[in-house]
Parts: structure tokens; sequence; C-alpha cells
């Protein structure tokens, strides 16, 4: 699943970023891990190929959830809504292996009717309990119609043209178009508006042999 990641995850961004639907596809790649787990709980299929499937779903939300902070988030609580996230995801990589190691004993002479014994069986039906909590999470994000809106617009802006929150306040803002942009200054403009005028001294040609300077000075 990693490995897929690290060559599925950009090209998803790519196309994230020009067709939209953060907050769908968030629900789906969720979906797709409930699946993965639940199969290689209680089915006989090929591990292997079920991977592949995990590893699609790894990639859609690894896709999807970091750009769509921006968009739902205020600018002045970014560095806090990035603090969250990881804060909450490494405590998750901290939680759930100690989880695990007390699931897999209890669990571990448990089986599904009709396959073979499989020691990790409870284990992966607990996995597959946390992707139906990420379902869960996803359709929540959905229920404001302003938020999933945000996500499932290839901008991150309202069909108004708005933001969810003003930029660089705290105000929300549904009902306002999107401010325009100021005037560009043209660069040459930019450069030149307080640089001082330049002055030209033109000093009287003389014969060659005695003039050892240049014939114009440009301060």
């Amino acid at each position: 699943p990693f490995s897929m990641s690290a060559v599925l995850t950009p090209l998803l961004g790519w196309r994230v970023d020009r067709s939209g639907g953060r907050a769908t596809l968030c629900v789906w790649s969720a979906v797709a891990v409930a699946l993965v787990h639940l199969a290689l709980a209680v089915t006989a299929l090929p591990a292997s190929l079920l991977l592949l499937g995990l590893g699609a779903g790894y990639s859609v939300f690894a896709s999807v959830i970091w750009p769509s902070v921006p968009f739902v988030v205020d600018s002045k609580a970014l560095g806090t809504a990035y603090g969250v996230i990881t804060s909450l995801q490494n405590l998750g990589l901290c939680l759930v292996p100690m989880a695990v190691a007390y699931v897999h004993p209890l669990t571990r002479d448990w089986r599904a009717p009709g396959l073979p014994l499989s020691e990790w069986s409870g284990v992966e039906l607990f996995f597959s309990a946390l992707g139906a909590v990420g379902i869960l999470a996803g359709l929540a994000l959905g229920c404001d119609p302003l938020v999933r809106a945000a996500l499932n617009s290839p901008t991150g802006r309202l069909p108004t043209g708005a933001r969810i929150f003003v930029q660089d306040g705290w105000e929300r803002s549904p009902d306002l178009p999107r401010p325009p942009s100021p005037p560009a200054v043209p660069a040459t403009d930019a450069v030149f508006a307080h640089r001082p005028a330049r002055t030209t001294i033109c000093l009287p040609l003389q014969p060659a042999g005695k003039a050892s300077g240049a014939s114009a000075v440009s301060p």
C-alpha cells in the first residue's frame, strides 16, 4: 500500500486539483479501507490482491485530506489545524498498535465459518471497524452543505465565488462575493517609481591625446 501511495498520490492529487470531489472521495477511500480489511477477515481472497485495494484507498485519502484544510479553515488558523491533524495522526500511530496487541490474543482462536483458522481475523475486523468510523467521520464532514460544496469544488470556493471564511478573518461569509484583486502595477512603473531622475552632463570634445576621460558622465 505504501509503495502504491508513493506513486499514485501525486497523480491523484493532480486530478483532484482539476476535478474536485474531495468530500466524496474522502468517504469512498474510507469505504475501500473498511471493505478490504473486512474481506481479509472473512474471505479467502488472496491478500496480495486485496492489498491493492488498500493501497488505492490510502492513496485517495492522502491526496484529498491535506489539501482540504485551507478550504475550510481560516488562514490565521492553518498552523493550528495542521498541528491538530498531525497530533491526531501520531496519537493513532501510538494507540492502534497497543490496541492490536490487546485484540490479537483475545481473538487469535476465532475464525469465520467455513474458512481456515487465521489468528489475524479478529485484528482485521478491528481495522474494518476503524474504517467504519472513518466513513462516519466523512459523512459528518459532508453534513454541512457549505463545507461539502467547498470541498467538492476544484478551487475550494462556493458556486458564488465566496470562501467559507473571509481571508485573514474569522467571520464566516457564505454569501460574500470574491473581492476584486487590486489592479496590477506595471513592472517598469513599480521599479522606477521612486528612482531619482538621471542627469547627463555633456563635456566639450577635446583633441586626441589631451583627454583622458570619457566625453559624457552619467551619475
